[in-house]
């Protein structure tokens, strides 16, 4: 072996006492990846785009069978939409937590000691470092971080919620704990919702929902109605009501489907039985 040689062999050789130090930091193509996967903008857009196709494939199912009088609402289809959105907006929400725990000055020192190379000149130094690596202080902080923001389709689950819940109960009111902007609680008797309109005590066919009171009429009758008054007409309700202040109420619809095939179910079992 000649000389030279030699002493490349002998620079090269590592001490045998070497071990790597208690903080070690990350390589610098996860660091990369790390910044990549969770920036604001790219984040953003994918659930955008993920959640507006569940509820567009959600909004389009309802407006189908609404608009098929033959067809029965299903709901395992309900329920399937119904989980993917709420997944969503799980993810979504621990993304934005995410987001939120980066900006977190422990982070942002944390971070910062990441960008270090690790080699033998700074071997000693690394040694010295009492501190805890970057993944776990983001997951003491994203542990202790509380959100206080709802979810961004967070109203359109409870929608879904209520929906299911009406296919099923058609003539009684939403529990508490689903209510929601498109709740119906109104024309209440003896602990049902009535499912005529209050001012023709005909069943239903075109009902919408004034935002002011929360009160649902028959389209026709209640345009009627504001051509000269522009007062709830449900006794008791005094609340001021406009034409721009009606929106279709797609849960009432959905009830009357509901009522309309139990009712079909129930007089087919009477036929079975005469």
């Amino acid at each position: 072996m000649s000389d030279s040689e030699y002493t490349l062999k002998e620079e090269t050789t590592l001490p045998a006492s070497l071990s790597l130090p208690a903080y070690v930091p990350l390589l610098r193509e996860h660091e990369r990846e790390f910044d990549l996967q969770f920036r604001r903008d790219s984040t953003a857009v994918i659930f955008q785009q993920q959640l507006k196709q569940v509820r567009d494939m959600a909004d389009h199912y309802i407006r189908y069978i609404l608009s098929n009088p033959h067809l029965d609402f299903s709901e395992s289809v309900l329920e399937k939409y119904l989980v993917s959105l709420e997944d969503l907006n799980k993810v979504e929400r621990e993304t934005r937590k995410l987001e939120k725990v980066r900006e977190l000055p422990n982070v942002q020192e944390a971070m910062s000691a990441q960008r270090r190379e690790l080699n033998l000149a700074s071997l000693l130094e690394f040694q010295k470092i009492d501190a805890p690596q970057l993944p776990d202080v983001i997951r003491q902080e994203f542990d202790n971080l509380i959100l206080t923001a709802p979810a961004t389709n967070q109203a359109y689950s409870k929608f879904l919620k209520d929906a299911l819940f009406v296919i099923k109960h058609p003539e009684e009111t939403i529990p508490d704990e689903n209510a929601n902007d498109d709740d119906d609680e109104l024309n209440i008797s003896g602990g049902k919702v009535s499912l005529k309109d209050a001012i023709t005590l005909n069943y239903y066919e075109k009902p919408v929902r004034s935002n002011s009171c929360g009160h649902t009429y028959e389209e026709s009758s209640i345009r009627a109605h504001l051509a000269t008054k522009n007062t709830c007409p449900i006794s008791g309700c005094n609340a001021t009501i406009s034409p721009n202040s009606l929106k279709p109420d797609r849960l009432m619809l959905m009830r009357i489907r509901a009522a309309t095939r139990m009712e079909r179910h129930n007089n087919r079992n009477l036929e079975t039985v005469v």
